[in-house]
C-alpha cells in the first residue's frame, strides 16, 4: 500500500482514507527529484517509481490554481507545480500524522505560525470562491445578464476570456435554437403532407382492389360460384358450403374421383372434401318415394351450362326390380316395404346424352 517517503511521516493509504489526504509521486525532472529525495531525510535509498509524498509536506501555493473549479463551484483538483518541493513537517521530532497535528504542535515552536499562514491561506480561497460564483451567475443566461461594468481591474485576462466564450456560446445556442424551432415546424408540415399523400394512397388501393374483385368475379360467374369465388380471391376463412357448392361438386365426382381430386388438392380450386359430400349424401340428400326435389335442384343448377339443343328432353315411363325386403327410416320414423317394384318416371335428352329420374313409387308385383 502506498505511504509517505518522508522519514517523520507514519502516513499510510489505509490509515487516512476518507480524508482529503492525497499521495504525490516523484517528479520526472531530475534536479527537482533530488530536492524531493533531500527533503524526505531517509538515510536508505528510496525507490522513486513507487514513493510518494502525502500532502501534508506542501504549501498552498505549491498547487495550480483551478479556476474553473471556482468558477463552477466544485472540488477543485490537486495539482502541483513543476518546480514544488516538500517544505513542511520536514523534522525528525515532528509527527505529520494529519489526525493528530494538534498535539505534535506543541513540540514545535514555529507551528502557529505555519497554522496563521494555513488559515490566511484558506480565506483567501473562500474570497476568490465567493467572487467566481458571484461572476458566475452573472453569466448565467437563466440569471441577469452581464454588464461590462462590473469587470473590475482585478479581472485575470483567463477570466475575461472565459467570459467571451461563454457569450459567443449563448449566441450559438440561441442561433441553433431557432434553426430548430424551423426544422420542427418543416417536419410538422412534411408529416402532415406524408399522412395526407398515405390516405389517398390507401384510398386509391382500395378502389382498385373493388375494381378488380368485381371484373374477376364477372370472369369466374361462368365457371365458379359465389362462394367458390369469395374463398378464391380470400384464402383466410374456411368456406361455409351452400347446398349449390355441394350438388355442382357431387356432378364433377360423379364422372371421376380421381379427376375431382386432382383439381381440389393440385389445381387448387375451391371444393368440398369427399367426407363432406359423404355426409351430405348420407344425411341431406332425400330420395324418398314421391317427386325428388333434391334430383330437380341439382338438374337446375347443371343446366344453367347446356345450350339449347341440349335442354331439349322428354319424359320417359319405366319399370324396375327392387329388393323386396323391409327398411325403416330413422328420419321419418317410417317403415318402407316389402316391395319388388318401383314406378319410375325420367328425363331423357334428345340431342345429348343423359337422362335423369324425378319421380319414384314402389309397388307390388
Amino acid at each position: 500500500m502506498p505511504g509517505c517517503a518522508v522519514f517523520s511521516c507514519k502516513n499510510y493509504n489505509r490509515k487516512t482514507k476518507g480524508s482529503d489526504l492525497i499521495y504525490h509521486t516523484f517528479p520526472k525532472d531530475d534536479s527537482v527529484c533530488k530536492q524531493w529525495i533531500h527533503a524526505c531525510r531517509r538515510k536508505d535509498k528510496i525507490n522513486i517509481k513507487n514513493a510518494t509524498v502525502c500532502s501534508v509536506h506542501f504549501l498552498p501555493e505549491d498547487y495550480e490554481r483551478d479556476l474553473k473549479a471556482e468558477l463552477l463551484n466544485i472540488k477543485p483538483k490537486k495539482m502541483l507545480n513543476i518546480s514544488a518541493v516538500p517544505s513542511l513537517h520536514l523534522d525528525i521530532d515532528s509527527r505529520p500524522n494529519k489526525l493528530n497535528i494538534e498535539a505534535s504542535s506543541s513540540h514545535q515552536p514555529e507551528s502557529p505560525q505555519i497554522t496563521v499562514s494555513d488559515r490566511q491561506t484558506r480565506q483567501i480561497n473562500r474570497d476568490s470562491r465567493k467572487r467566481g460564483l458571484e461572476r458566475l451567475k452573472t453569466l448565467s443566461p437563466k440569471k441577469k445578464k452581464f454588464d461590462v461594468g462590473t469587470i473590475t481591474d482585478s479581472t485575470s485576462d483567463s477570466e475575461r476570456h472565459l467570459k467571451a466564450l461563454l457569450d459567443k456560446l449563448e449566441k450559438d445556442i440561441k442561433q441553433m435554437q431557432t434553426e430548430m424551432n424551423k426544422l420542427k415546424l418543416k417536419n410538422k408540415s412534411l408529416t402532415l403532407a406524408l399522412s395526407r399523400r398515405s390516405k389517398h394512397i390507401q384510398q386509391l388501393e382500395n378502389r382498385i382492389n373493388v375494381k378488380v374483385k368485381e371484373r374477376v368475379s364477372i370472369v369466374l360467374r361462368k365457371i365458379f360460384t359465389e362462394n367458390q369465388i369469395k374463398n378464391l380471391l380470400v384464402t383466410k376463412k374456411k368456406p361455409k358450403w351452400t347446398r349449390e357448392d355441394i350438388s355442382r361438386a357431387l356432378t364433377l365426382r360423379s364422372i371421376s374421383r380421381k379427376c375431382y381430386i386432382y383439381l381440389r388438392q393440385s389445381v387448387g380450386i375451391p371444393l368440398p372434401s369427399l367426407s363432406i359430400l359423404r355426409l351430405w349424401v348420407s344425411n341431406s340428400f332425400k330420395c324418398r318415394p314421391g317427386i325428388l326435389s333434391d334430383v330437380l335442384f341439382m338438374m337446375q343448377t347443371q343446366c344453367k351450362n347446356l345450350t339449347k339443343n341440349e335442354l331439349l328432353c322428354i319424359l320417359s315411363f319405366d319399370e324396375m326390380n327392387v329388393d323386396a325386403r323391409v327398411c325403416y327410416d330413422q328420419d321419418e320414423d317410417k317403415v318402407y316395404g316389402p316391395h319388388s317394384q318401383a314406378q319410375v318416371v325420367m328425363v331423357r335428352a334428345l340431342c345429348s346424352n343423359w337422362k335423369q329420374p324425378i319421380f319414384l313409387i314402389l309397388t307390388l308385383q
